[in-house]
């Protein structure tokens, strides 16, 4: 079979990382609560979870001790 496109393949495996980690609660009443918590989902993936191609460490780390507490 010919090979397909690396970004065809990490679309795909983002897909199913999506897939296997997203938990579906009771749906939503309108779109702007899915949309948030595929939002909150995104920001977990980008900056909360260890990637194993990264070292165990996140994709984009954030400085959190410049952040003002409140």
């Amino acid at each position: 079979p010919p090979s397909r496109s690396p970004y065809k393949q990490m679309s795909e495996r983002l897909n199913r990382t999506f897939k296997s980690t997203y938990r579906v609660s009771c749906g939503y009443d309108n779109y702007n609560g899915a949309n948030y918590n595929v939002a909150l989902w995104v920001a977990y993936y980008n900056f909360l979870r260890p990637h194993k191609h990264n070292h165990y460490r996140v994709l984009n780390p954030v400085d959190i001790d410049g952040i003002d507490k409140l």
